[in-house]
């Protein structure tokens, strides 16, 4: 017995430690529960340790462990962790489920990706799927109505252009548009971009999820993400839709006809003491007689828009190499003659997967546009479309046998003085004026694992553009008198951005982990562009600027600008038990457009989050499946400046007759500021997330406070210093404001679902101080920027209807009385909400689907706000438009004594008084903005005609608009001029074919 005693403690002694000495080697395979397919990527640590490793491109891993008592920890973000005693195996292999909501609360931040749940900061992420079935060029304008805080306005409807966005209020007088980032690349247009490589649009509102952007991202980040390849099988998809548009006009918009308008002017002539039938009056540019056309020139000028849209892509890859690529084509023709959009793109992402610790991304986006815009954008008599709300009716659009020959051009007839002889038909057809982008954007990233827990990266991305264009008009347009007129330009840009980023993630125990991001970044943009123009041509179809003559200096120009920005940037995640998540992060930007003295500015914002319903207290309320809890407090900026409005600017190239001979010269065309600093925005964000009945309601409430300091603007200065205004910072505004989510799923059945999606906004706006302490600043006739009220106020006369005993326009004065003489009006703000800025905006959405049926439908609206009619303005002349057309509406003119009207007698004597409250609206409106409805045919079918899905589709775009608004387009934003390009209403018809 003391034999084998004495043995056993030899063993203890010797033996076992040399046991436990010994370490485990742990091999394995982490694959996916669903589909069998390898993960890389997969974090395995020691649970209660820093030790640990992850799964390479094979889904392989190996780690060293001390004692068979160890558990193990997998996880992965979209599934579950999953853990396992080391015991006696040395072979592992893992198998990780999906963990679905986790899947769809996956968001994309500044500089990399988190999950909603440790998110502490605001923002809101549309999925690519969502975009895809609304046939429009620009992903911005599918955004109205998706995100709580998020205002887009459809400023035009010209083929092409891009909707702008306001995220949480107007937080600066020079624009208010967020930071675009694309990939991780900032980019200025947007516009070029094929919505269908859109993986998803993130929306960053507060400072704890923008101030790692620093001084771009006071006016929110907007982070687009395109897609990506996949191992395994390639999978092919092509997509084709084809639509046609029309004008919706929700409240009868209409110009007289021949017979109202001869009406009309009869009665004005006879008012103004005129004999209407008598040819030598002379007084109006009325065709008594002669011409007796009825003509519909607006109805000329407009049509029915067609959209095609064509798409093919692919995706695939290896275990190493995964790609995606993608060829598109867009066009739209416009509702408005001469214009039209057209749009190739191509992309191609790649993924490289060099070495265990090594990867490569490699991403090519190439387009080529070419717009085509209405003649005389900015509106007037020379326009298409402005152009054809002035002709008379009377008028024929083509040259007759009444028309005097030397009227007739080409077989138009420009014998049309209410136009100043201008056809908005011939415009159209006998003159140019578009331009073409050519566009490519290469970037190379690299991401490298050194050790466990530690990843760096570096990339580089690079942004070209060209542009050309050009505006002509005929020689045989008998309007003009130049024998043809070109003015072509050329414009080059190109920026770079350059990052290096390190990431270490820290597991201090098993309740507490930490990550840290720090990186620098370089960006740099550079442009130039020169013009050249001449006039009378001789041969017509030969228009280039270099076969005319050039008549003047004024017709070459040449322009150059650009800017750097140097950034360095850091940010924290801290974790408690899952439950508490606090985030740091900071930002120090320098930048040219700034003097030497302010170049530089710092950047900061902290953010908790607490999810309350980890608490036993909560987990005793069965109706409550989530509650979280947040806040956040930052400072992110905004340069606003030019890219040399510190220093003083010239223009060079002017002839100056000094004694001699013509010299030229150079002078100051713009004073200086060297002391002109950021704009900078100080954020506060309150906010609850929560989730009832097993997340089958979820929801989100957020308060937030934005107080943003320093705006640049343009300030008066005295004359005598040879100049009017100097750039400067002159103002605080505060924005405040609610945003509520909710997202339900109404309907969970076997065959039929049904969910809905609401948000609300509310923001109030204030301007809380002006430059020298001012109490208004007056920005034009209609506008005013006033201390302690919210910006851009309107301000001029008030209305005070018709006399009814003489038929005068009346316009209240100071005392409150009344005046006639429009001079004597007392020119005040506007109403109780007098701002051009909605009170509440938002949407509702509803999914429903029934077997292999879609439909979804998207309502949006807003309330609130007011809209200028200029336009109404300009078409309701009491009689004294000199002949142009004017609206029906103008019939309902004072006629005799009593009569009770807000339309002033016809007079042709009258003259237009100025801008009043008369054509000031409501710019509420409640919008069908889009639905559509699905079908795909069963896989069984399809898959025999070699297809993995075959999907048909009806769409409708802006279907119908209910507003109390009179003029076309209550969405162009703040005024509508006789410029404006009405919102057209689309239907497509699709086909998407996956195989």
């Amino acid at each position: 017995m003391k034999k084998l005693l004495l043995i056993c403690f030899v063993q203890m002694l010797f033996i076992t430690p040399l046991v436990y000495s010994q370490q485990l080697t742990i091999t394995g395979i982490v694959t996916s529960a669903t589909d069998g397919t390898t993960i890389p990527g997969v974090n395995i640590r020691i649970k209660g340790t820093t030790t640990g490793t992850t799964t390479d491109i094979m889904g392989q891993y190996q780690l060293n462990v001390k004692s068979q008592s160890d558990v193990l920890v997998f996880s992965y973000i979209g599934f579950n962790t999953f853990e396992t005693i080391v015991g006696t195996q040395t072979l592992i292999n893992v198998e990780l489920s999906e963990n679905l909501q986790q899947l769809q609360e996956v968001v994309v931040i500044g500089y990399g990706e988190t999950t909603k749940k440790k998110f502490t900061g605001s923002l809101t992420s549309v999925g690519g799927e969502e975009l895809e079935e609304i046939p429009q060029q620009s992903a911005v304008n599918m955004m109205q109505g998706r995100s709580a805080g998020v205002l887009v306005t459809e400023s035009d409807g010209q083929p092409g252009s891009s909707a702008s966005i306001l995220i949480r209020g107007l937080g600066s007088f020079r624009g208010s548009s967020p930071l675009y980032v694309i990939d991780g690349i900032p980019a200025a247009n947007f516009n070029s971009f094929n919505p269908s490589d859109i993986e998803s649009i993130t929306v960053l509102k507060d400072a704890a999820a923008t101030s790692i952007y620093g001084s771009r991202a006071a006016a929110g980040v907007v982070l687009i993400t395109t897609k990506k390849g996949a191992s395994g099988k390639t999978q092919f998809n092509f997509t084709s839709q084809v639509g046609v548009s029309d004008i919706e006009n929700p409240n009868d918009f209409r110009l007289m006809n021949g017979d109202e308008y001869r009406l009309y002017y009869r009665e004005a002539a006879t008012n103004a003491g005129i004999n209407p039938d008598d040819p030598n009056s002379g007084s109006l540019y009325l065709p008594i007689s002669g011409y007796n056309a009825n003509t519909d020139w607006f109805d000329a000028v407009t049509r029915n828009g067609v959209t095609q849209k064509y798409e093919f892509s692919a995706k695939g890859g290896s275990d190493n190499t995964t790609f995606y690529m993608s060829l598109g084509y867009f066009d739209e023709t416009g509702i408005v003659l001469g214009t039209d959009f057209e749009r190739i793109t191509g992309r191609l992402n790649l993924r490289h997967q060099a070495s265990e610790k090594v990867s490569f991304e490699f991403k090519m986006f190439g387009s080529v546009n070419k717009e085509n815009f209405r003649q005389n954008d900015g509106g007037g008599r020379s326009g298409n479309l402005s152009g054809s709300y002035n002709v008379s009716p009377l008028s024929p659009i083509y040259a007759d046998e009444n028309t005097p020959f030397i009227y007739n051009g080409l077989g138009y007839n420009f014998d049309l003085p209410s136009n100043a002889g201008h056809n908005p038909v011939a415009v159209a057809d006998m003159n140019e004026n578009y331009f073409k982008e050519y566009r490519a954007m290469p970037s190379l990233k690299v991401n490298y694992t050194p050790i466990t827990n530690l990843k760096l990266w570096a990339s580089a991305a690079y942004d070209f553009g060209y542009v050309t264009s050009k505006t002509s008009l005929s020689k045989y347009y008998l309007a003009e008198t130049e024998g043809g007129m070109t003015t072509q330009s050329w414009e080059q840009s190109f920026s770079s951005n350059y990052n290096a980023v390190a990431e270490y993630y820290i597991d201090i125990n098993t309740d507490q982990n930490v990550k840290v991001l720090a990186g620098v970044e370089a960006y740099k943009s550079l442009y130039e562009n020169s013009e050249a123009g001449s006039q009378t041509f001789g041969f017509d179809a030969i228009n280039n600027f270099a076969a005319g003559q050039a008549t003047s200096v004024g017709q070459l120009g040449y322009n150059y600008g650009g800017h750097t920005l140097l950034s360095v940037f850091s940010r924290v995640d801290y974790v408690y038990k899952d439950k508490l998540f606090v985030h740091g992060s900071f930002r120090r930007d320098g930048s040219s457009v700034f003097g030497p003295g302010n170049r530089w500015g710092n950047f900061y914002a902290i953010g908790a989050g607490y999810t309350l319903s980890e608490e036993e207290f909560i987990k005793e309320i069965p109706m409550i499946s989530n509650l979280k809890i947040k806040a956040s407090y930052g400072i992110a900026g905004n340069p606003n400046s030019g890219d040399f409005e510190w220093r003083n600017t010239y223009s060079t190239g002017g002839a100056y007759n000094l004694p001699g001979a013509p010299n030229a010269g150079t002078v100051i065309n713009n004073p200086g500021n060297s002391f002109l600093k950021w704009e900078q925005s100080s954020q506060t964000n309150i906010g609850v997330d929560f989730g009832l009945f097993n997340n089958r309601i979820t929801g989100a409430i957020e308060y937030y406070d934005i107080r943003s300091i320093d705006l640049i603007s343009d300030r008066p200065i005295s004359a005598t210093s040879g100049y009017t205004e100097i750039v400067d910072n002159i103002a605080e505004i505060k924005n405040n404001g609610v945003e509520i989510t909710l997202n339900s799923d109404n309907f969970v059945g076997q065959d039929f679902k049904w969910s809905t999606n609401l948000n609300l906004s509310f923001n109030n706006n204030k301007v809380v101080s002006l430059t020298n302490d001012a109490d208004q600043i007056i920005l034009s006739s209609t506008q005013i920027h006033i201390k302690g009220e919210s910006a851009y106020q309107w301000y001029m006369p008030t209305y005070a209807g018709v006399d009814p005993a003489t038929g005068r326009a009346l316009y209240y004065t100071e005392d409150g009385g009344t005046t006639f003489n429009y001079s004597d009006a007392v020119i005040e703000v506007q109403g109780k909400n007098p701002s051009i800025a909605p009170d509440l905006y938002g949407g509702l959405t509803n999914i429903l689907s029934y077997k292999n049926f879609s439909l979804s439908a998207l309502v949006y609206f807003r309330y609130g706000g007011k809209i200028y009619r200029g336009l109404n303005q300009d078409l309701s002349m009491s009689g004294g438009a000199g002949g142009a057309n004017q609206l029906v509406t103008e019939l309902n003119r004072w006629q005799q004594a009593g009569d009770i009207t807000d339309v002033p007698k016809l007079d042709a004597n009258n003259n237009d008084p100025g801008p009043s409250s008369r054509w000031l609206e409501d710019a509420s409106y409640i919008r069908l903005r889009n639905i559509s409805l699905s079908y795909s045919l069963p896989k069984i079918l399809v898959k025999k005609w070699g297809f993995e899905g075959l999907t048909f589709s009806l769409t409708g775009v802006n279907l119908k608009t209910y507003t109390a608004y009179n003029g076309l387009s209550v969405t162009t934003g703040s005024t509508e001029s006789s410029g404006d390009y009405p919102t057209p209403r689309t239907i497509t018809f699709g086909l998407n074919a996956k195989f």
